[in-house]
């Protein structure tokens, strides 16, 4: 049995001795292939790179992180067309402008008062510095007529232009 371990030790101590030659000597065949496909890194793939070394590098790779924008689309020549602007619009006719004109004037006449005398009310109007007291019927200015007189509030109609306004007690 002595014999069989000192075979396996002596094959075992001639395999190592022959590794280390195959690794140490640098003109053996198989030393430049072996380096050569393993792929071996140097010192300047563990070199941080900043600033316009980066960019060199960047170049060639891609980066991860920045998203993937769509395609733009093509461009094509615009024919460029005269734009007209929309018309203004129509002119008024006169008797819109009476009709403005009326209902400015119905919102210059405020109601200072109102008293009843049995079944028939009297009213007072004021209109810019203008004082009126009006029964049912009578006229406001020149053109302004009372249609009804209650305690909250008169009705007054423009009998022209058939614009009609209700305008409460002033205070409340």
């Amino acid at each position: 049995m002595k014999r069989r371990y000192w075979a396996l030790a002596i094959a075992i101590l001639l395999l190592g001795a022959l590794n280390l030659l195959q690794w140490k000597t640098p003109g053996a065949p198989g030393h430049e292939r072996s380096a050569a496909s393993s792929g071996s890194f140097g010192p300047e793939e563990f070199r941080l790179k900043v600033g316009f070394a980066m960019a060199e590098s960047a170049a060639a790779g891609r980066n991860l992180f920045q998203p993937r924008l769509p395609p733009r689309p093509p461009v094509s020549k615009k024919v460029e067309a005269k734009v007209e602007p929309p018309p203004g619009p129509p002119p008024k006719t006169p008797e819109q402008v009476a009709e403005e004109a009326a209902r400015a004037e119905l919102g210059q006449i405020k109601l200072v008062g109102v008293v009843f005398r049995g079944e028939k009310g009297q009213a007072f109007l004021v209109k810019g510095e203008q004082l009126y007291m009006v029964h049912t019927g009578g006229k406001v200015g020149e053109r302004f007529q009372v249609e009804a007189i209650r305690p909250d509030g008169i009705q007054l109609k423009d009998p022209a232009t058939r614009v009609n306004g209700q305008i409460p007690v002033s205070g409340k």
